[in-house]
């Protein structure tokens, strides 16, 4: 995405606001007769008096902002449109014949649309039973909130008559292991908001394994095992631990349901004119002010981990992705379907629907990424079920297939991306994943942390001052003293390539929720890795109505918008990603698609975190050097974070290695750092 595209942010928004206030009256072919020549007269006035429940609305008279509600205005007489707004409510118009020295009225009961925004700020543990947890909770919403209700594993814990609660839970009677929040908000229109997270009870002084003494045992390159990096297990030490028998899983559920979702009438503006756009796809008109809720049919994935819901109607998207043990979301999901002004600059308009959308042929958004896809669910054998969304793309005729998977005892979803040119010439195209992610709660906030291997990127656009110019580089994560990885260092938007990469993998964290996202592709087919954010200063009214952020991350066949990825005629590109959600972890220092693994080193102490996507048996590896210092069977699960504190030797500064082995002894995942010292 690139903000800003021709006018500035604030030209957009200028012009954004002038399309949302068009009067209904440049659309229909019935407009309002012209006052008499009496009622025009300079010295004649009419008065118009406009009131709304609830109060505070902004009044817009033939498209011109003139206050807010109650309001009393002195107009020229004659047949005007007016409009009340505010945030939170459905708009209401209405037509106004105002005669000469006579008082008219307008009073408007407005709808309210928009649940209370909910905010659940606890730590999020490991927490020893004797600490406790403070809970906090606010709520707000333009019709008032009457009630909010706290919830500690869904049995209500306190409640308030207001729109902040605070609460002391008391861990000494909760379990060891993880717990759900969950904060309920009504406000006064009986519309429920909702905010969860999540947090651990840890176990009473949690064992610290250190090794007293360190024998150094013999190089690894006597005998070294194919796929292998370190000595294969001795024998007898893979023995099962308690608990290590596998889960058993059930087949995945495919079901269908629909979401009502606020939706502007842009359907009503959209309009074609190929010979003047260069292609078939719909262009924006006027007279989209008007918002009513819309039904939309979901098709949804659950197993035991994961529900997957995939919205066809809008560009075949991957709506949401909910981590069922938490019971939290992963991507950011608009509460209004409001047409923006960004898009491709053939098309100029875009909608900020949120999930995963599937953008070609062309950069940033592409044509087809609001058309319906042809969807088709499969059940296989082995108790997976996946969905193929399709579309065939009219400029190139190449046809995009999508397979979303997800199989039974896994906590990962896998997209498998086919694009085949069924053209009798070879096109040159652009092909983009775009993921708007906001990990756990509606809207990301000054907690999300990015995880990106490299470290150069390559700019796209920015707000931000004292950034380069753009498709120049720039020092990944640290530049000029700012730490770009965190989000909240960032106080306008900012989008970025990174084009070469240290691993084929990016992650995003949100520390205030304890949950992140993963995504794993391979690099030598999908080369494209990019960036883009909001930053607090950003004018969201721009694409919602209600305050929200999001985060996005990109992944495409080229490794920038800059170039374009040729397909042969007849010839097809294949590629497989797969996306899995990390739960109370510190974001991983590397993942694949088995596990997602972080490493550091404070005091002389190495901490190694592992979150598997299934259950899993496997041996924890780390070497300092040639020295092994420590072996162990191990069990992982996508509900069980694996965490290792152990003491390091003082008298080495070789590098790390950390491995998690199978118990056939090839290689999980191994990742290895630099010494950093005590």
């Amino acid at each position: 995405m690139r903000y800003p595209r021709t006018p500035a942010p604030g030209l957009i928004a200028a012009a954004a606001y002038a399309v949302l206030v068009t009067s209904v009256c440049l659309s229909l072919a019935a407009c309002t007769p012209a006052p008499a020549q009496s009622e025009t007269a300079a010295s004649c006035t009419a008065e118009l008096a406009v009131d709304s429940t609830p109060a505070g609305a902004t009044v817009l008279v033939d498209g011109v902002a003139r206050g807010v509600t109650p309001l009393r205005l002195n107009l020229a007489p004659g047949t005007v449109n007016v409009i009340l707004e505010r945030d939170g409510f459905g708009s209401v118009q209405r037509s106004v014949h105002l005669s000469c020295a006579q008082a008219s009225h307008v009073a408007a009961s407005l709808q309210d649309i928009r649940a209370p925004l909910v905010s659940l700020q606890a730590s999020t543990g490991p927490i020893l039973p004797s600490d406790g947890l403070k809970v906090s909770v606010s709520a707000d919403d333009g019709a008032g909130i009457v009630r909010v209700v706290l919830l500690v594993d869904g049995q209500a814990a306190a409640e308030s008559a207001e729109g902040t609660l605070r609460h002391n839970i008391d861990t000494r009677v909760l379990s060891p292991g993880m717990h759900q929040l969950e904060a309920r908000a009504w406000d006064a229109s009986g519309l429920v908001g909702v905010s969860k997270a999540a947090f651990v009870v840890a176990t009473p002084e949690p064992p610290t394994l250190v090794a007293p003494t360190f024998t150094p045992r013999p190089t690894l390159s006597a005998t070294p095992v194919a796929g292998m990096s370190a000595t294969p297990p001795p024998a007898g030490a893979l023995t099962p631990t308690v608990g290590a028998t596998p889960t058993p899983v059930d087949k995945v559920v495919v079901s269908r349901r629909t979401v009502d979702i606020a939706t502007y009438a842009y359907r009503e503006a959209l309009y074609t004119d190929e010979a003047h756009a260069g292609h078939p796809y719909p262009l924006l008109g006027q007279g989209w002010g008007s918002v009513a809720a819309r039904s939309y049919e979901l098709i949804v994935l659950r197993n035991a981990y994961l529900e997957v819901e995939l919205l066809p109607e809008l560009g075949g998207r991957i709506y949401q992705i909910r981590y069922l043990p938490t019971d939290q979301t992963l991507l950011y999901n608009n509460q209004v379907i409001k047409p923006t002004l960004w898009g491709p600059k053939d098309q100029g308009w875009w909608l900020a629907v949120g999930g995963i959308e599937f953008c070609l042929p062309v950069e940033e958004h592409g044509y087809v990424s609001a058309e319906p896809w042809e969807a088709k669910v499969i059940e296989a054998e082995d108790g997976s079920a996946s969905v193929t969304l399709s579309f065939l793309e009219q400029t190139r005729q190449v046809e995009a297939q999508v397979t979303v998977t997800l199989r039974p005892g896994e906590a990962t979803l896998d997209i498998d991306t086919r694009l085949t040119n069924q053209s009798g010439v070879s096109q040159s195209l652009q092909y983009w994943l775009n993921a708007m992610v906001s990990p756990g709660k509606p809207s990301v906030g000054p907690g999300l942390r990015l995880v990106l291997p490299g470290k150069q990127a390559l700019l796209h656009s920015t707000g931000q001052a004292a950034m380069p110019a753009p498709y120049e580089t720039f020092a990944w994560p640290l530049y000029k003293g700012r730490d770009l990885s965190l989000y909240r260092n960032w106080d306008n938007y900012l989008g970025f390539f990174m084009p070469t990469r240290t691993a084929d993998f990016c992650a995003v964290y949100d520390e205030d929720t304890a949950i992140g996202l993963v995504r794993v592709f391979p690099g030598t087919v999908a080369k494209g890795l990019k960036v883009f954010g909001f930053g607090r200063n950003f004018e969201t009214n721009l694409y919602t109505d209600d305050g929200s952020q999001y985060f996005e991350l990109w992944g495409g066949l080229s490794r920038t918008f800059a170039e374009q990825f040729t397909l042969a005629a007849s010839a097809s590109v294949f590629w497989r990603e797969t996306w899995y959600p990390i739960v109370a972890m510190k974001g991983p220092s590397l993942a694949n698609a088995q596990v997602a693994l972080w490493v550091g080193q404070e005091d002389g102490r190495l901490t190694v975190q592992a979150h598997s996507v299934r259950e899993q048996q496997a041996v924890l590896v780390v070497m300092q050097g040639s020295v092994e210092i420590s072996r162990q069977p191990v069990v992982l699960a996508p509900t069980r974070l694996l965490q290792l504190t152990l003491g390091l030797p003082g008298n080495s500064t070789d590098d790390i290695r950390v491995l998690l082995l199978r118990p056939t002894g090839e290689t999980i995942i191994e990742q290895t750092m630099v010494w950093a010292g005590e």
